[in-house]
């Protein structure tokens, strides 16, 4: 698997569902819960029929006692058979990106992918100094979970589909270590599987840093580690100066921490050293800086994936204030639109009062009954329109023009 692979398209994501199969995976980190809250409430039940039973032992006849007892026992084993094969085994776990919620011997498990949970609320029971406790609930992803169950008690858990179907996992179901274990490997999981592509970049990009650094303290170690080797079969040298490898036969060099160079000649020996020792302190030598080289490699990988994560936050970045200028554009096109649309209405109503005001002057124009009454039957034309129409009115105004164009052409 690249391990370089984020997935940044989240559009895939389909709708909430949850499948209801038969459970036949291997699951290993399963819950195995007993229900000893339904077992203590049968006790209770039958002690109760055990003390009605001794009244009626009292009151009735033997043949009648025996048919109580008879009933109650098949009452009894029923309710049992019921509770051992719907309740009295619970499984509850987080499993190649599901939570598999099992209650019963014989019950279906129920299956809910975290990657289609949009929100995990945490139920607490928080204790006040004055003895008084109140359920708090907050988001998991923002709980310090570790801190809250030092000093409260957990109520449940509540998830919320992209769909908002809701699941409610009530703590007192299942037993309080057991259901602590799953809230921990649950927060876990659904944080990585939510998580933004921000935040896995960053959460990449910390853990390479984290290894980088660890790499280049192992690499330290293991030059002090090569430095000693030498110094235990050949001579120390020390200069202000580096040595040429090649021309003087110098066969390992470091500088040290006051700047000096330290080195060892070919073949300069120290006394008491045998040939055993030699070959020991060659083989070690060789297996020392191919470690170096190892974990240098490693670190040039390690800085590739840094490199890739900076081109991928950098993009992610690019892509947002793509979206955001985007979204900014649309709404600049939408606020051009209202505008273009306010114009062209205040464009009508200015040609609709031009229109008004010529007509209120040709009528004001009329001065004969006769034209009063031609002016009438044109108005009686265009009384079942609409008069707020600019070239309605227009047409009217025409018509007046003409009636009074032609008056005053009689006059002269």
């Amino acid at each position: 698997m690249n391990p370089l692979y984020i997935d940044i398209d989240q559009s895939q994501i389909e709708d909430y569902r949850i499948v209801m199969k038969e459970d036949k995976l291997d699951i290993s980190n399963e819950i195995m819960l007993n229900g000893s809250g339904t077992q203590r409430g049968l006790f209770f039940f039958f002690s109760i029929i055990g003390m009605l039973c001794g009244y009626f032992a009292i009151s009735l006849d033997w043949t009648v006692l025996i048919n109580i007892v008879l009933g109650l026992f098949s009452s009894f084993f029923l309710v049992l058979s019921a509770d051992i094969l719907f309740f009295s085994k619970r499984m509850i776990s987080v499993h190649n990106g599901n939570v598999r919620i099992k209650k019963g011997i014989i019950s279906k498990t129920q299956i809910i992918p975290l990657s289609e949970i949009a929100e995990a609320e945490f139920t607490y029971k928080k204790r006040f100094k004055d003895g008084k406790e109140v359920n708090q609930r907050r988001k998991l992803k923002l709980c310090n979970l570790q801190e809250i169950l030092r000093e409260h008690k957990p109520v449940g858990l509540t998830l919320y589909s992209k769909l908002n179907t809701r699941i409610d996992i009530k703590a007192y179901e299942y037993e309080a270590d057991d259901f602590i274990f799953f809230l921990k490997e649950f927060k876990l999981s659904f944080s990585e599987a939510t998580a933004t592509i921000q935040e896995k970049v960053k959460k990449i990009t910390s853990q390479t840093e984290k290894l980088i650094l660890s790499d280049k303290v192992l690499i330290r170690d293991l030059e002090r580690n090569l430095q000693d080797i030498h110094l235990s079969i050949y001579r120390k040298h020390l200069s202000i100066f580096r040595k040429d490898a090649y021309s003087e036969g110098v066969i390992y060099q470091r500088q040290q921490e006051d700047g000096r160079f330290l080195y060892c000649m070919n073949e300069e020996f120290l006394e008491g050293v045998t040939e055993d020792m030699i070959e020991a302190a060659k083989n070690l030598i060789l297996s020392t800086k191919e470690n170096i080289k190892v974990v240098k490699s490693r670190i040039v990988t390690y800085e590739q994936i840094l490199a890739k994560m900076r081109v991928i936050k950098s993009t992610h970045e690019q892509r947002q204030k793509l979206q955001k200028a985007t979204e900014k554009l649309n709404l600049l096109q939408k606020r051009n639109i209202n505008r273009k649309q306010d114009l062209e209405m205040l464009e009508s109503s200015s040609e609709f009062l031009h229109q008004l005001e010529q007509l209120t002057e040709n009528i004001s124009n009329i001065d004969t009954l006769q034209e009063s009454e031609l002016i009438r039957n044109e108005m009686n034309l265009w009384q079942h329109n609409d008069l707020t129409n600019p070239d309605l009115l227009k047409e009217i105004n025409n018509i007046l023009e003409r009636t009074n164009d032609s008056n005053d052409n009689k006059l002269k």
